[in-house]
């Protein structure tokens, strides 16, 4: 009986979404599709995000498919902007609106594309993939991002109550400065699988994983990683530093993680005034690390240094050793 009473259910359900759909559809007034698919489309995001959903303007068709047109977006979290895009489509499979908060099934999805799209640390220029989503689980598949220059390529689950991911990423040809503030330039390319959490502190712990980096063709500007090394390693004066920014040809690595734990290996850096080589360890549940390099001085042939970089995140720790 009460699965006969779920399924009258279900049934009322869709006949009562496919009877909007063909109101509105023949319907002119503006009034009810901004009234009552407005409502609905914000209501379903920020259920899904876990955001406060904001935009100016919507439009919504429905043939010879549901899409929603949505102008200058905003996802916003205690009054900080996560996402904002100036314009946002989204095509949902009707199954989807229906019931995405349970299980996903081949037939719940929504198709989603971005232009204009900004977040705290990069511009996007476009973005489309697909969404699956219940109450517990979100699903990316086949996600590109295009920032000023390059593409990233994503896919993963994401479990709410365990503020837990396992995903892949994959960049290419990815402007290193395309992140703001972060003061290296070049272009990379990167494949990583990666599975963790995320922390109280909103910091994302990679817990297992592995992959490989190569950078190219770039540039060294951040003033506090430039000044530390040309100290550490005599290089210049600390108070009239002679190589402001360090240029480079190649930065290459791969990596394992294990339970929190990373493992760098081949970790190389070919550039000037040095090429650097090592690895080591970098302890993502104890904030920690423990590196070991070897560099090689080009304004001083075979002019060989050693250094071992330890320490915490926040106070990192440069140990010199003259061969």
């Amino acid at each position: 009986m009460r699965k006969l009473s779920l399924q009258i259910k279900k049934t009322i359900q869709t006949s009562f979404f496919l009877y909007l759909v063909s109101v509105s559809s023949i319907c002119s007034a503006a009034s009810f599709q901004d009234n009552l698919f407005r409502e609905m489309v914000s209501l379903t995001l920020s259920q899904i995000t876990k955001t406060q959903v904001r935009f100016q303007s919507f439009d919504a068709t429905f043939s010879p498919k549901i899409r929603f047109k949505l102008g200058e977006v905003e996802f916003k979290k205690k009054d900080k902007i996560l996402l904002s895009a100036k314009t946002l489509w989204l095509e949902p499979s009707p199954m989807f609106l229906l019931s995405w908060r349970k299980t996903p099934s081949s037939k719940a999805f929504m198709n989603f594309s971005l232009e204009g799209g900004k977040t705290e640390k990069i511009d996007i220029r476009k973005a489309q993939g697909t969404l699956r989503a219940n109450a517990e689980t979100l699903t990316l598949e086949s996600t590109q991002i295009l920032p000023q220059k390059g593409e990233i390529l994503l896919s993963g689950d994401y479990q709410k109550s365990l503020k837990a991911f396992n995903g892949t990423i994959t960049t290419k040809q990815f402007a290193l400065n395309s992140f703001k503030g972060v003061g290296i330039s070049g272009s990379v390319d990167l494949n990583a699988n990666i599975q963790g959490y995320v922390s109280q502190e909103r910091k994302i712990i990679p817990m297992n994983g592995n992959g490989k980096i190569l950078a190219t063709n770039g540039k060294i500007k951040n003033p506090s990683i430039t000044k530390l090394l040309a100290k550490t390693l005599k290089l210049s004066n600390q108070n009239s530093p002679i190589y402001p920014s360090w240029n480079f040809k190649i930065i290459s690595g791969n990596f394992n993680i294990n339970r929190g734990v990373m493992q760098a290996k081949e970790l190389k850096l070919h550039g000037n005034p040095m090429n650097v080589a090592g690895g080591g360890i970098i302890n993502f549940m104890a904030q920690s690390f423990n590196l070991k390099f070897q560099t090689e001085e080009k304004r001083r042939e075979h002019y060989k240094n050693s250094f071992d970089l330890r320490g915490t995140f926040k106070k990192p720790q440069i140990y010199r050793k003259v061969n």
